[in-house]
């Protein structure tokens, strides 16, 4: 629409108003909002303090931020994030997503990988939704998985290789080369954040993308030398 459709004997204006319903039977609703009330009350006895944590590491995350000054942006690397599917805060398990906050050094020294069972002390902190546990201390490795580990230097190729998506498929979200950005920009002494996806192969269109592709193939490649070796 235009600035003159607005006289328009076509033009028809009409408000649609929507509003939230609860789509649960009282009972159960009543039942929500109780184990909500109880969650919450939780979370928050815990917020900064320190808690001994415990679980398997589901994935190692590279932990980016996206800043923008003016017309020049750049991605930030501040360490490593471990991500956990659930986990044990003190004598509490937390069926969620929760994450560790891995700095360099921690990472170089223990090589944390998909599979590691660890059992450590961490404080707790909330960021935007997401519970995250930092300045960990007494770190032991139960048990070693089997997963790749990042180093520093590959995580700075990987860093400086991440390119913005335009627009945003589920093959990206899904895809362990694509990330989920904190995008800062920075305006007359004020910030404004929001989230955009970027990919560390350094991929602007995705419909030209051939990671997964090329990652099966030589999947099935090492497979085929593995066999033939087994058979020499």
């Amino acid at each position: 629409m235009g600035r003159k459709c607005f006289g328009c004997r076509e033009f028809y204006d009409e408000k649609v108003i929507n509003r939230p319903e609860v789509l649960l039977p009282d009972e159960e609703f009543s039942k929500f909002t109780k184990e909500l009330a109880e969650f919450e009350g939780w979370l928050n006895s815990l917020k900064g303090t320190e808690v001994n944590f415990s679980g398997t590491v589901y994935s190692v995350k590279l932990s980016m931020k996206h800043v923008i000054r003016g017309n020049q942006g750049y991605v930030e690397l501040n360490g490593f994030m471990l991500v956990f599917r659930e986990a044990f805060f003190d004598f509490v398990k937390l069926e969620d997503l929760c994450y560790l906050s891995v700095g360099k050094g921690l990472q170089g020294r223990y090589r944390f990988s998909k599979g590691d069972k660890i059992d450590l002390y961490a404080r707790v902190s909330v960021d935007r939704g997401r519970l995250i546990l930092k300045r960990p201390n007494r770190i032991e490795i139960l048990e070693r998985g089997n997963g790749e580990t990042w180093s520093w230097d590959r995580a700075l190729v990987a860093a400086r290789t991440a390119t913005p998506i335009p627009y945003k498929l589920e093959k990206c979200f899904a895809c362990e080369r694509g990330y989920l950005l904190d995008t800062i920009e920075r305006i007359n002494g004020g910030e404004r954040k929001k989230r955009q996806l970027f990919c560390l192969e350094g991929i602007k269109n995705p419909r030209s993308c051939i990671y997964n592709l090329a990652k099966k193939i030589d999947t099935e490649v090492c497979s085929v030398d593995e066999f033939h070796g087994a058979i020499i």
